[in-house]
């Protein structure tokens, strides 16, 4: 909908050779770009009227015939596939290890979110809303990796790489190596943009994702998703808010693949933290099936086509459209001239304007060629590289948008209309909503008579003088760079609901306790997180400390026992205090990793069965704690991340949750009730707890894409040995009582 944005050499390295249409063809294998590719050298044939539209029909039958078994074929691939491996396993081979490139990526900056854009079309196809906001977050300090439509066929998980850099990026001061294009592997070839992954490519997508993030080293992270497709991949990372990046109106196109993408786009609009859509008409569709909208519409590159400005505009006094001007005066259009463009009206403005040229600029997908060439003066070039459009721009006399007033363009915000305005050109175009936003700086016709009278007009009158240089001062503050700084600040600021309340109960071990909140204030993704500190009593200077910690954030809590409560009673305060969602109950000898929290929701969030979820941990009792080892916590986070990346979307069932890191949606906690004080200090709460949990048919498991470390009972480590073995001794027998003969905890770490 954007129109052309690639340059020549982009588009001649994204068109399929014929060679290589040959091949395909004789393997059966045509894709949709070799399809567009022959239907160009089609409409590029000599041929006369009569002879084109038998032709033309042949033609379609048996491309439509190709690519309809094409996909049959690859459909036909995956059942067999699924039938050879079973429903979720991957391919023996793809978990090969891989190796990454040796290219390397900039450091992240701090406060700098990394994105993954995962786009609608490929980065050399057409350079476009999602090329453009990638490469200005880039130069606004984030890292961006921009992932392809198009998967890598490759027998092993993994990613293939081009480092995009912008001209004069300075790689001593870190501005290079922040801007990628990924393409990642999969088993079996696919375009997103034509057929929705099904579960085994989405697994190996996960893998080779994993891949992705272990060698971006990727902390604090965007998921921009360009494309429904996506959803079913996105649905499953942990780490950071989905940001839907909604453009079009699914709905309104014709043919057929966009039909199962409408139920994946109303799942996405659900799921996402954030929709971000282009037309205030797209807002009002969607506001009522998204979490929460934000309008950020399309934008120019103004100084690129500022040039193609009248010297008047462009310094002098302004000058008008007028009859005096030398013929042949040009009407003209540049972009896409696909089915919603409307032949009807281009015939009506010829017959009306015989003594002017009318150029129609871009890839022609309706044979407008054909349809006009009885009217002389209309001109149908094709397309052009993108650095000559302002030279064409130039070139206009009068600017047109004749498009069909159709569903999928009454929701669009045109690029080109930006374009226009940013030359000071005269711009008539249909009466759809996002053409309102101009005022009086556009010309707007509900009906094709009013249409050809406003062109009509202009060429024979003239506007007023001031109104190019105003046109000039709207387009100026429309760029990209502006969108792209919205886009962070949204997401920068984002409630992120469902909201998540922490519960950390202290005593003593002040250190530990500084250390843990202070992970949890530079990993923790949710902005709007709640966290309820209770003290038991502890004589360190932990009172004091967190009487200072508090002031400092509204979102902070605290409760000073005036003597030692107990594990579950102190968390039992804090739970009645919590206003979140969700609910965690993390310990004072942890640390947490970036986007743990993040992580743990998405698990809970697809899956409601489970009932309490904890992550992987260097240091517990029972199968949670994985064989990993290290000497400090920055190597800690290396090796996490070395370990989840390889397990994205994964969760290990377990029978009893270690209270030391565990999340619940409030749900649960409301119908299984407060933990029980029987057990007085600690010991045993947790493994009660967990049977409550079980007794209302819920389940209980691990994530195996989240990792936490864990000092393990650092308070009770404090007290005497055999204290400590009476009091494990007297909870047991209590929970006996009430559950029967209790199983120790097992390890699947062997010995």
């Amino acid at each position: 909908m954007n129109g052309p944005r690639n340059t020549q050499q982009q588009r001649e390295a994204a068109r399929p050779s014929l060679a290589g249409i040959i091949r395909r063809l004789l393997r059966n294998r045509i894709t949709p770009d070799d399809y567009e590719r022959l239907r160009g050298i089609y409409l590029a044939l000599p041929l006369s009227a009569r002879a084109r539209t038998r032709a033309k029909h042949a033609f379609l039958a048996v491309c439509r015939a190709l690519l309809f078994t094409a996909r049959l074929k690859g459909r036909c691939m995956q059942r067999l596939r699924r039938r050879l491996l079973g429903k979720n396993d991957l391919p023996d081979d793809f978990d090969s290890p891989f190796s990454p490139p040796v290219v390397t990526a900039a450091p992240q900056a701090d406060g700098k979110a990394d994105y993954f854009v995962f786009g609608v079309i490929d980065w050399r196809h057409l350079f476009q809303r999602p090329q453009h906001l990638s490469r200005c977050l880039a130069r606004q300090g984030h890292r961006v990796f921009f992932i392809s439509p198009l998967l890598k066929h490759a027998p092993r998980k993994g990613f293939s790489l081009e480092q995009i850099d912008e001209a004069g990026a300075d790689k001593q001061n870190g501005e290079s190596g922040r801007l990628f294009s990924i393409r990642l592997n999969a088993y079996l070839p696919l375009n997103i943009h034509y057929r929705i992954p099904d579960s085994h490519t989405e697994a190996e997508l996960l893998q080779s994702f994993g891949e992705l993030l272990r060698w971006a080293g990727s902390g604090r992270r965007v998921f921009l998703v360009e494309h429904p497709a996506w959803h079913g991949l996105v649905s499953r990372l942990p780490g950071g808010p989905v940001v839907y990046d909604c453009m079009d109106h699914h709905a309104g196109f014709s043919d057929d693949s966009q039909a199962g993408l409408l139920h994946l786009e109303n799942a996405l609009l659900a799921w996402a933290d954030l929709t971000v859509v282009t037309s205030q008409w797209l807002a009002d569709a969607v506001s009522a099936r998204a979490r929460r909208t934000a309008l950020i519409r399309n934008a120019c590159e103004f100084e690129h086509f500022r040039p193609a400005a009248a010297p008047a505009a462009q310094g002098g006094a302004p000058q008008a459209v007028n009859a005096k001007q030398p013929l042949p005066r040009t009407i003209g259009y540049y972009g896409m001239i696909a089915p919603w463009f409307d032949l009807e009206l281009l015939e009506k403005l010829a017959q009306a304007c015989p003594d002017c040229r009318i150029e129609l600029i871009g890839r022609d997908a309706v044979d407008a060629r054909g349809r006009l060439k009885k009217y002389p003066c209309v001109r149908v070039p094709g397309e052009v590289p993108y650095a000559e459009l302002p030279a064409r721009l130039r070139e206009f006399d009068v600017c047109l948008l004749p498009f069909k007033p159709l569903p999928l363009i009454q929701a669009t915000n045109p690029v080109k209309v930006y374009e226009y305005l940013s030359a000071g050109k005269p711009v008539v175009g249909v009466d759809i909503p996002e053409m309102r936003q101009f005022g009086d700086l556009v010309y707007r016709a509900e009906d094709h008579a009013a249409f050809v009278q406003q062109v009509r007009h202009l060429l024979d009158k003239g506007e007023a003088a001031d109104l190019p240089a105003r046109r000039q001062a709207f387009a100026a503050a429309q760029t990209w760079e502006a969108r792209a700084r919205k886009l962070a600040g949204e997401t920068d600021t984002l409630p992120r609901e469902p909201g998540l309340s922490v519960i950390i109960v202290t005593y003593n071990n002040l250190e530990l306790t500084k250390r843990c909140l202070r992970s949890l204030d530079r990993h923790t993704a949710h902005r709007n997180t709640e966290f309820i500190v209770v003290d038991n009593a502890s004589t360190d200077g932990t009172p004091d400390f967190l009487e200072t910690w508090r002031s400092a954030c509204p979102l902070r809590q605290i409760i000073l026992n005036a003597d030692n409560r107990g594990f579950a009673a102190a968390n039992n305060q804090g739970l009645a205090l919590s206003s979140g969602k969700y609910l965690t109950l993390l310990n004072n000898d942890t640390f947490v990793t970036p986007g743990w929290d993040a992580g743990l929701m998405r698990h809970l969030e697809r899956d409601p069965g489970l009932g309490l979820l904890c992550p992987v941990t260097n240091n517990i009792g029972n199968e949670a704690r994985i064989d990993i080892t290290y000497a400090s916590m920055d190597e800690m986070r290396e090796k996490a991340l070395h370990y989840t990346s390889r397990r994205l979307g994964q969760i290990y069932p377990l029978r009893t949750t270690a209270f030391f890191c565990v999340m619940m949606p409030r749900s649960v906690y409301e119908a299984v009730g407060p933990i029980s004080e029987d057990y007085g200090r600690g010991w045993f709460e947790d493994d009660d707890y967990c049977r409550r949990v079980e007794e209302r048919g819920y389940r209980m498991a691990c994530a195996e894409d989240v990792f936490v470390h864990h000092e393990l009972s650092a308070s009770f480590n404090t007290l005497p040995s055999r204290e400590r073995q009476e009091l494990f001794a007297r909870n047991r027998a209590i929970y006996e009582k009430k559950w029967g003969a209790w199983t120790p905890h097992q390890s699947r770490i062997r010995a």
